[in-house]
């Protein structure tokens, strides 16, 4: 049994790597087209204005905590 569980937990990092690129391989083909040239800069724009927030925020929140404390 031990053996199950830590086989489970080796195995979960490769799945995850070949789950990101099973999606990545999705999102780049042309049939569906969710990559193309037009929408892409904007769905990356969108995306690392929006992750620049959260980092930002999650800035502000901890210099908070830290001079609070």
């Amino acid at each position: 049994m031990e053996f199950l569980k830590l086989f489970i937990v080796a195995l979960m990092p490769v799945l995850k790597v070949l789950l990101i690129t099973v999606l990545g391989t999705f999102l780049a083909l042309d049939r569906f087209d969710i990559l193309s040239r037009e929408t892409a800069r904007k769905n990356l724009n969108t995306v690392s204005f929006i992750s620049s927030l959260s980092s930002i925020n999650s800035y502000h929140l901890i210099t908070h905590i830290i001079g609070v404390l």
